[in-house]
């Protein structure tokens, strides 16, 4: 009897893609689910290409997702194709079965063209789509000593477009009962855009960057108004504040994102502080008039309100 072939599992997000093969990989690869084209290198990035651009602030981005629908298969398939390489997950479609995630309330055209793809053109061995959220059941994520899952659950679903409240009763998804707001990392990502911009940077075209901001700082707040008072009280000097170090994408600069250099969370040596032969860069000085630092103070948490108070910038969605 025929040994079977590779399980790949393939969580499709909109902004990242996590993926990785059943039995082998404890913990998912993760893709940008985007390309890029630079200014300054005049080239095409495709997915974790990005990390070779030399200046993310010249890079123009294309996600194949507009509104949590996959609607560019043009640009999917050049990231599935990088992803399946031999330079990344050495995947042979022909010898593999795919388990793919779609969004939810997918349109039946939509839902139909992921079937002809993934037969069609890369000819995988067998096939199952899915929403995340279905598969919950069969994980561990929320089963007790005796490996039973609860009866009942509810899956909040936060996404880079929408954010989705699911009930699960026993394996089942009760699709009458989902609800959908309007929120999601796109959403607070271009709202910290506003605030900084408005504040401090005008980082309105630094979308990537920002994005790497937000999720290196932001929190959800157990105590709005303490936190918020806390931060009105002592500006710059209290518990929550984090001083960001901005990239400023030369060669002496010690992170591509940028880095938390004092606060919660600092780090001590920056994401690619080191030279290639092992040295590490010297750290500027807190006072290095060339750089541009970011002071996150109630903008940590402020943000992250959206997903509860939608209202704040005038969203009708309530998520209650």
């Amino acid at each position: 009897m025929a040994q079977p072939g590779p399980i790949l599992i393939f969580d499709n997000g909109a902004y990242t893609i996590k993926a990785g093969i059943s039995g082998v990989d404890e913990e998912p690869r993760l893709f940008p689910n985007s390309v890029a084209r630079s200014r300054i290198d005049r080239r095409l990035f495709v997915s974790n290409d990005i990390d070779n651009c030399r200046d993310l602030s010249g890079a123009a981005f294309r996600r194949p997702f507009e509104r949590g629908m996959l609607v560019s298969w043009d640009a999917e398939k050049m990231i599935w194709d990088h992803i399946f390489s031999s330079s990344e997950m050495d995947i042979k479609p022909p010898e593999t079965s795919i388990l793919v995630t779609e969004p939810y309330f997918n349109l039946p055209n939509i839902a139909e063209t992921y079937d002809q793809m993934v037969f069609e053109e890369w000819e995988f061995s067998s096939y199952y789509r899915c929403t995340p959220a279905s598969l919950i059941p069969y994980g561990g994520l929320f089963s007790n000593e005796a490996d039973i899952p609860p009866e009942c659950m509810i899956v909040v679903d936060v996404g880079y477009s929408f954010t989705h409240i699911i009930p699960i009763r026993g394996a089942d998804v009760l699709w009458d009962h989902v609800k959908r707001i309007d929120v999601g990392g796109k959403l607070l990502t271009n709202h910290l855009k506003h605030l900084i911009s408005f504040r401090q940077w005008n980082m309105l075209d630094q979308t990537y960057v920002v994005n790497s901001v937000r999720e290196a700082c932001s929190y959800v707040s157990m105590d709005w108004r303490g936190d918020l008072e806390k931060c009105k009280r002592s500006p710059r000097a209290n518990s929550i504040v984090q001083e960001y170090v901005l990239p400023d994408f030369s060669a002496k600069s010690l992170s591509r994102t940028g880095y938390i250099r004092s606060g919660p969370n600092a780090v001590a040596h920056p994401e690619g502080a080191e030279e290639a032969d092992g040295a590490t860069k010297a750290r500027p000085s807190a006072g290095d008039e060339e750089e541009q630092v970011l002071w996150m103070e109630n903008e940590r948490f402020a943000g992250n309100e959206l997903l509860f108070h939608p209202s704040d910038i005038g969203e009708s969605e309530r998520a209650a």
